[in-house]
């Protein structure tokens, strides 16, 4: 008798659907991901585990990187911006967008220097910043990268 791979053995495939009126698909799959990691960090609820803030941390990125890919940053740039946060708000910014600087500069330095220590994964306690302000920090850059993503519908045009 033979048995059967386990199922948690089995490699998987993600397939994302690409939306028929995006004008550069994987843009707009990393503004899709950082909403769901955005979603996610908010279905914990006020625990402020380190795993929430790890999520908030993925939404803030992936937003930003759909940002400048959106702009046409090629995608080996945003490879070397890593996670580094503040490089990427300083790059979207360069490329137009709009953010709340005191919020988003006190996140978005918090949440970079606490990474690049990799305090998000390994330490149970140090500073970060409040919660809520995390929350708007990640809604500011996904309503920044929300912008632009599809062509317009037929109906839409004129």
């Amino acid at each position: 008798m033979t048995l059967s791979q386990p199922p948690w053995t089995k490699t998987h495939t993600r397939i994302f659907a690409i939306h028929p009126r995006a004008k550069v698909p994987l843009a707009f799959e990393m503004f899709v991901q950082a909403k769901n990691f955005l979603e996610d960090a908010r279905a914990l609820g006020t625990r402020a585990s380190s795993g929430q803030f790890y999520l908030y941390f993925q939404s803030i990125e992936l937003a930003f990187k759909s940002y400048l890919h959106l702009r046409g940053v090629p995608i080996k740039d945003l490879l070397t911006l890593s996670h580094d946060l503040m490089g990427a708000r300083r790059r979207c910014m360069d490329l137009g967008a709009d953010f709340e600087i005191d919020v988003m500069d006190l996140v978005v330095g918090m949440l970079t220097a606490s990474m690049k220590r990799a305090r998000l994964r390994y330490e149970i306690g140090f500073e970060l910043p409040a919660l809520h302000l995390v929350d708007i920090a990640a809604q500011i850059a996904l309503d920044a990268a929300r912008k632009d993503h599809l062509h317009p519908a037929k109906e839409d045009l004129p």
